[in-house]
């Protein structure tokens, strides 16, 4: 088995500059492998899960950046497909070491359910959904079934294109939506709801009532687990844009001056856009989290950001766990 891992990992290296020269492609199984490969080994000894996650981050870098390029005019969604390459093993549902533990344990608590159904809450790209159904799979669950949900239809389209209907012989079901609209599901739907920073792209106003529906939404003695960033104040917008411009020296693939300013310039409109959200205080979100019987919120990392006031703000990263209540 391993031998077989090694073998295959050498290949997608040996063939990774004629992806660059554009001789090949790399099929949606090489890249569902490499992701299976880093879910699979990411506690053991050997190099394979880093291996696999770096390239898997060239392969989807390269191939994101040339449709960015080719389009001119790229969506939002096209940027976070950027992005989230860039940010491989750092980023989104389940891509580090700690969130990977954090939302396997969540998927784990599912093992005695018959048929359990999880809530993918707002993806963005293809990442989190493929990083979840192989924490399920790995988790050897009975009949599990992956609900993916969004409120634009190009992730999801994406999705379906990349995923199909199963991935990792977990079902998954696509559904476009606002999950602000609580009669989108019947109560007591699901046996879990996953979500990365969510509530964080949710205007404040808003903030309670999505809450509110996902506790509705959630079977007796089920979990919410998500993770949430606390900014204590107001941050520098351009700034905060301008961070985004570094992200271009994760670029792997070789790119001249030139392109890599492009890169940079890419991911600075990326972070231009302003749907984000963040709770300013963690009592607050407690507070909004009223209606579950438990809430847990177990400190991750922390992040700078500048403030309008050019001082440094200590952004604490946060994993929230809500469980609702039995009946």
């Amino acid at each position: 088995m391993e031998e077989n891992v090694e073998k295959f990992l050498e290949g997608i290296e040996r063939d990774l500059p004629r992806l660059y020269l554009d001789e090949i492609v790399f099929s949606n199984e090489d890249e569902q492998r490499l992701a299976m490969i880093n879910h699979k080994f990411y506690k053991s000894r050997n190099c394979y899960a880093s291996n696999a996650i770096s390239l898997l981050a060239a392969i989807r870098q390269y191939v994101s950046l040339k449709k960015i390029n080719f389009s001119g005019n790229p969506s939002y969604h096209d940027l976070a497909n950027l992005y989230y390459s860039l940010m491989t093993g750092n980023s989104t549902l389940a891509n580090t070491r700690e969130s990977k533990n954090y939302y396997s344990s969540a998927v784990s608590t599912l093992k005695n359910r018959k048929n359990p159904k999880i809530l993918l809450l707002g993806f963005s790209t293809v990442y989190s959904l493929e990083n979840l159904a192989a924490l399920i799979h790995l988790s050897n669950l009975d009949n599990p079934k992956i609900i993916a949900f969004d409120i634009n239809k190009q992730p999801l389209s994406e999705a379906n294109v990349y995923c199909g209907t199963k991935l990792y012989n977990v079902e998954i079901e696509y559904e476009q939506g606002n999950a602000i609209l609580s009669e989108f599901f019947e109560a007591d739907s699901f046996d879990l709801i996953a979500t990365h920073l969510f509530l964080t792209h949710i205007p404040d106003e808003s903030k309670i009532r999505l809450i509110n529906n996902v506790h509705k939404w959630l079977k007796p003695n089920s979990k919410f687990v998500d993770d949430e960033i606390i900014v204590p104040g107001t941050i520098d917008r351009n700034k905060y844009a301008k961070y985004y411009r570094t992200l271009g020296r994760h670029y792997i693939p070789p790119l001249d001056h030139s392109s890599m300013e492009k890169v940079a310039n890419w991911m600075e409109k990326f972070g231009t856009y302003s749907i984000f959200f963040p709770y300013n205080d963690l009592d607050k979100l407690h507070r909004d989290f009223s209606k579950f019987s438990s809430l847990r919120s177990d400190h991750l990392r922390t992040r700078n950001i500048y403030s309008e006031s050019d001082s440094l703000l200590r952004c604490p990263v946060y994993n929230i766990t809500a469980t609702k209540m039995r009946t």
